[in-house]
């Protein structure tokens, strides 16, 4: 399809929705927002909730994204022991140590920014389970208590172990949902992978 020569503004997409629609974009609003409150504590990142991920800046919802669900048909063998030469951030290091680089990856994909309580059964309906996998699942489950419940994002470390696997900027950034700009600066900062301090930046 041939591109417009007029780009459509958000605010133009919101009124025809509400005007041509009929969206009550407001009671939307106010559902987006009690799905949120009733599913996590001020302070955390998002809250998975019905497949669908909502992630927070403060007490503002600034953006829903949908869980990626691994196709049945397809899935593919994960090799855990694959491991590059990144530096392991202190807070990374449980995830790292317990599911090794590529699952940590992945789950900090999925679900990094997100509260879970991750207890020591891996019960039905297990979102971790559902979205990667029982094993993943269980491995967490036997080290629940050492886990926070506010999940890392890791963006920063992630960066960097998708670039040494020969990744583009422009691919790390679509995985990572953030800008190539962002993504620069991720792999041009240099961390201790034992200093506490680099908590902040996540």
């Amino acid at each position: 399809m041939k591109k417009p020569l007029y780009h459509v503004t958000d605010h133009a997409i919101v009124r025809y929705l509400e005007r041509v629609e009929g969206v009550d974009i407001e009671t939307l609003r106010r559902q987006i927002g009690r799905t949120v409150q009733q599913g996590i504590e001020e302070g955390a990142n998002g809250v998975i909730s019905g497949g669908m991920i909502y992630r927070l800046n403060g007490l503002s919802v600034v953006t829903i994204i949908k869980q990626n669900k691994p196709d049945a048909g397809r899935k593919k063998r994960r090799d855990a022991s694959r491991v590059s030469n990144v530096p392991v951030p202190a807070h990374l290091a449980i995830y790292v140590e317990t599911l090794g680089e590529e699952d940590a990856v992945a789950f900090l994909l999925a679900f990094g920014g997100a509260r879970l309580n991750i207890g020591a059964q891996v019960q039905t309906n297990n979102p971790i389970a559902e979205e990667l996998g029982p094993e993943i699942a269980r491995k967490l489950a036997a080290v629940s208590d050492r886990l926070p419940a506010d999940i890392p994002l890791g963006k920063a470390w992630i960066a960097r172990v998708l670039k040494s696997r020969g990744l583009s900027n422009a691919k790390i950034a679509r995985k990572l949902h953030q800008t190539e700009a962002t993504v620069r600066r991720h792999l041009n900062e240099v961390h201790d992978p034992n200093d506490l301090k680099q908590l902040k930046l996540f």
